[in-house]
């Protein structure tokens, strides 16, 4: 049974069209071992994103902005990091982000690709105040909260590849899309 699975998810390329921002800069530059409750709102709110996304059965995958900064680059409406192209960016309730990051996304939506940004949204640029975000941010779809008719609607215009209907609504129905030979598996 592990052979065949193992086979299976090794064959083509996985099919993925959601990248979320992960806020790990958001939580060093604002972390302190005296109190951490700053920093665990963010990854509260982070992981409360990532569950209502697998309970809208959306697949997404996570950027990590140093390897963002070095492989990531943008093609059309779309950001690619090495194999994989992504048609929407969410970038999650955060502090901080990094110049390239912020790059990046000017770019990516200057060229017509998606931006959903949860609030609070970043005021800083690599660990600095920049007032001038919410100019870059503008073109993006800002959500006041995270929740599954936000998230939701601010996805439905954009033609994502994979679509998993089901009457599950706890997020326990998980999925894994590859592309291999022209086919979806």
């Amino acid at each position: 049974y592990f052979t065949r699975l193992s086979y299976v998810l090794s064959l083509g390329k996985r099919v993925v069209d959601v990248l979320v921002i992960h806020p790990m800069s958001s939580i060093w530059s604002i972390y302190t071992p005296i109190n951490d409750s700053k920093a665990r709102e963010i990854n509260n709110s982070f992981i409360s994103l990532l569950r209502t996304l697998a309970r809208l059965h959306i697949d997404f995958e996570l950027g990590d902005e140093i390897i963002l900064s070095k492989y990531g680059k943008v093609e059309g409406d779309r950001i690619i990091i090495g194999r994989a192209s992504y048609k929407v960016v969410i970038v999650p309730p955060s502090l901080n982000i990094s110049s390239s990051t912020l790059k990046l996304l000017r770019e990516f939506t200057s060229n017509g690709g998606k931006v959903v940004a949860i609030k609070p949204t970043p005021k800083m640029v690599d660990g600095v105040e920049f007032t001038e975000i919410s100019n870059i941010l503008e073109r993006s779809r800002i959500l006041d909260s995270i929740s599954i008719d936000s998230l939701s609607s601010s996805l439905a215009d954009i033609d994502l590849t994979t679509i998993v209907e089901s009457d599950d609504f706890d997020g326990d129905v998980l999925m894994h899309v590859r592309e291999y030979n022209n086919m979806f598996i």
